[in-house]
């Protein structure tokens, strides 16, 4: 390569920025771990991009034809076309192909996001040198390291450091999710054998390994640490994964040569590697033989290992896990090509839902925790094989480094040992993601990789990025002192037609990227920053609310689902006064308005939109009951897209009560408690329309079902556990409606408790005069409502005095 120019090196510097993401969070945004992160990793190689087309449109870069051709017969090439070709043809034939393009906030997906990893590692195969291809995983290892540190601050309780997170058991560090936290370390590791194994001269002929202590130093420590993180998570799928790739180490070295040629203190791999397996697998036994002791719940990450079972129902997540994996089957099975399209996986999951889920709570899914089958709904048996292609690739460059002679002109980067440790990091990556799937920071660290086994193992590339067949086309110019060479590709004639295509597509790239940088991530940004200002009291200042919600909406962008969704919940959950105060009905319309426009853009893929808005309907009826019908019909759509969600059904029955059509909604719900009876909340459900139709003794009968089959009282959402106590209260049952308050302040639950139950749950252990009870809900409701503790005060020092006709008398229950 020539001297670089400044903008070379400008692209150069954007594209080593990237591996910085993973640090980026922004405090003031919507999703703070997440928006910021892909936003900066957007900006920084859309920025590189237009910098690329500058380049073109002035002849900074020549691009050779042949160079072209050789570039694209190399098998990791190939594969990595099917696999983008594969995601274009599945948005293409999505049902909503704006959400399959666009994607959402909460994930940066869709093939405009795709686009995105796929153009750094072109970008950056097209400009980095092997020795920039080093600094990145320097830089990458580095702010590992960092991430690292600050996971450790979590996990030991430190708060008062600059910059500290908020303090967990399960670190995820800046990254946030300890999952994903889990995957990013893979590659923090893979990271430190690359700088490991790097090489400190660039000559063609001086091969001596990196001498520079420093490296050799943070490279062991941080990948020493970062396997320890990585049981600090928790993450379970994340362990086997490690485990899974440590055995592929050990297998592979005791059946192949280099485990005879590596020798550590003159003891061959082979033997310490047939050691250390031994030692594996009988500690593997005694774990799954002992997994029952209490010792186990010490050890962070195998204490959640240990607490696994696959076959029973006290386990959640790996039965949910199960169940999701089942309805992933069945929705390929109906779309198996090309799958339901990028970010189509809520589309399918919900059309294919199993209601026995909604056993284990209701939460909507729009991913499988599963790679495989990700890309399986979402990309069809065409997107799978594409990618299992580009990662068999990958190993197979890896590892067949082990067996390739080398000689003086002739040096693989990637040299026998450092490939099968990266191989087998891979393997292990791959196996975590069995249980989850690639969010951010996992794609930058996987297109990483690809691009780096791509420029270092490419046709047995040498020191300095050349190997012989292709040495001729290289000149080469000594330059100044210590004997450093640089190389350059002579300036061939491509022709005129050629350098005018070329030209072409650098103006049509400037132009493009200059639209996309302000439309498409700036005025996204500036939105994302005006929803918390979106929020708050409607009572103090409801005209610079609606301004902030009309300025965060507007234009349309691809984060509007999000932020629509976001700022309607917040109102529902804190303020449901805003969709059912006639006060309020200026803010309302203009929520429900919005709502309607995001439906409109994406009616066929998501179900949840249709039940947010029967929900806030359903608020609305109450001054308003024609809102009811507008509800229902909403519901009816959203059942259409998820015929086995209960949820669906619940909402709608609420809606049938508001026109009075009290049978039929004992009917739907009563088809949503068919669809699985084992539901807690189904239970709930039906006994408020029995409630509502005034069939007590059956209501109470289901009630009590309803709360006899729940572990854990959060198992409710808050505004039922309201309904529980209301119920129980008007229907002559004080001592269930009190024993219900008092489980919720047990397990600490913070949902489901007004002040008006409280106040009634008091009143009624003072008429029994439980001293015991009542003293704990007091002594409670002291700590939790800072405005109620002076009358707590005076109620449990008469309680514990036991004046209680003093107390009966200041105890008012309207």
């Amino acid at each position: 390569m020539t001297k670089k120019t400044e903008l070379e090196k400008i692209i150069i510097f954007l594209l080593l920025a990237t591996a910085l993401t993973p640090l980026i969070i922004t405090s003031h945004t919507l999703y703070p771990f997440i928006f910021g992160k892909i936003i900066f990793f957007r900006v920084l190689v859309e920025t590189a991009f237009l910098l690329f087309g500058i380049g073109l449109l002035f002849g900074v870069f020549k691009i050779s034809k042949e160079k072209i051709k050789e570039f694209f017969k190399n098998p990791l090439v190939i594969t990595l076309g099917f696999f983008l070709l594969s995601i274009i043809t599945s948005t293409l034939l999505a049902g909503n192909t704006l959400r399959a393009f666009w994607g959402g906030m909460e994930r940066g997906g869709g093939l405009f996001g795709m686009l995105h990893y796929f153009v750094f590692l072109g970008l950056a195969l097209a400009i980095f040198s092997r020795k920039d291809w080093i600094k990145f995983f320097k830089i990458f290892l580095l702010v590992g390291f960092v991430e690292i540190f600050y996971g450790f601050l979590q996990f030991f309780g430190v708060g008062n450091f600059p910059f500290a997170l908020e303090i967990k058991s399960r670190i995820g560090s800046f990254i946030e999710n300890p999952a994903f936290f889990a995957a990013y370390l893979f590659f923090v590791i893979i990271s430190a054998v690359i700088v490991w194994w790097s090489f400190a001269k660039p000559d063609l002929k001086s091969l001596s390994r990196n001498t520079n202590k420093f490296w050799k130093y943070i490279s062991v420590i941080t990948a020493i640490l970062s396997i320890v993180a990585i049981f600090m998570t928790g993450t379970r799928g994340a362990l086997v994964g490690l485990g899974t790739g440590i055995l592929f180490v050990f297998i592979y070295l005791i059946f192949s040569k280099k485990g005879n040629q590596v020798k550590i203190k003159n003891i061959s791999a082979k033997k310490i590697s047939v050691a250390l397996l031994i030692f594996f697998v009988i500690f593997g036994g005694f774990f799954l033989i002992t997994k029952n002791a209490s010792f186990w719940q010490k050890v962070p990450g195998l204490n959640r290992l240990a607490q696994t079972q696959i076959l029973s129902v006290k386990d959640t997540s790996t039965q949910t896990r199960l169940i999701t994996w089942g309805v992933s089957w069945e929705a390929f099975k109906e779309k198996p090509v090309f799958g339901w399209g990028p970010e189509h996986y809520i589309t399918a999951y919900s059309k294919h839902y199993n209601p026995d889920y909604a056993i284990y709570g209701e939460t909507w899914l729009d991913r499988a925790h599963n790679k495989v089958f990700d890309l399986l709904v979402m990309q069809g048996i065409i997107g799978l094989l594409a990618y299992l292609g580009v990662i068999g690739v990958a190993l197979f460059l890896l590892l067949k480094r082990d067996k390739k002679k080398k000689d003086e002109n002739n040096q693989y980067y990637l040299s026998g040992i450092s490939g099968i440790l990266i191989s087998g990091l891979v393997i292990g990556y791959f196996v975590q993601n069995l249980f989850l799937f690639d969010d951010l920071t996992t794609y930058i660290s996987f297109f990483a990789l690809i691009g780096a086994v791509f420029a270092l193992t490419w046709s047995g590339i040498s020191r300095d990025g050349v190997n012989e067949k292709t040495f001729k086309n290289f000149s080469y110019h000594k330059e100044g002192e210590g004997n450093r060479y640089e190389m350059s590709v002579p300036r061939t004639d491509v022709g005129a037609g050629f350098a005018y295509l070329i030209k072409a597509a650098g103006l049509a790239l400037v132009l493009c990227v200059l639209y996309s940088l302000y439309n498409y991530n700036l005025v996204p940004y500036v939105q994302a920053k005006l929803v918390p200002k979106a929020e708050g009291n409607p009572a103090k200042n409801k005209e610079l609310l609606i301004y902030n919600f009309k300025n965060a909406t507007k234009p349309y962008t691809f984060i509007q689902p999000a932020i629509i969704g976001h700022v309607i919940d917040y109102y529902y959950d804190y303020y449901p006064e805003v969709f059912g105060d006639l006060s309020y009905r200026d803010m309302n319309d203009c929520m429900i308005n919005k709502l309607d426009e995001v439906i409109e853009k994406n009616s066929s893929h998501d179900p949840r939109l249709y039940i947010r808005k029967g929900l806030i309907l359903n608020i609305k009826g109450k001054v308003a009951p024609s809102a009811y019908k507008e509800a229902e019909e909403a519901l009816r759509k959203a059942i259409k897209l998820a015929p086995q969600r209960q949820e669906g059904y619940y909402t709608l029955s609420v809606s049938l009560l508001g026109q009075n059509k009290k049978e039929e909604a004992v009917e739907v719900v009563k088809y949503a408690f068919s669809l699985s009876p084992e539901v807690p909340r189904a239970h709930y459900q039906l006994s408020f329309v029995l409630f509502a139709s005034n069939k007590f003794e059956e209501s109470i009968e289901e009630l009590d079902k309803a709360l006899e089959m729940i572990s854990k009282i959060d198992s409710f959402q808050s505004s039922d556990l309201k309904g529980v106590i209301i119920m129980y209260s008007v229907m002559g049952e004080p001592q269930k409606s009190a024993d219900v308050v008092l489980r919720i302040i047990k397990e600490n639950f913070s949902g489901g408790l007004s002040r008006h139950a409280l106040e009634q749950t008091l009143y009624f252990y003072s008429q029994k005069k439980d001293k015991e009870n009542f003293l704990y809900v007091a002594e409670r409701t002291r700590r939790q409502i800072t405005s109620l503790r002076d009358q707590m005060d005076i109620f449990i020092n008469l309680a514990e005095n036991e004046h209680w006709d003093v107390l009966n008398n200041l105890i008012k229950v309207k």
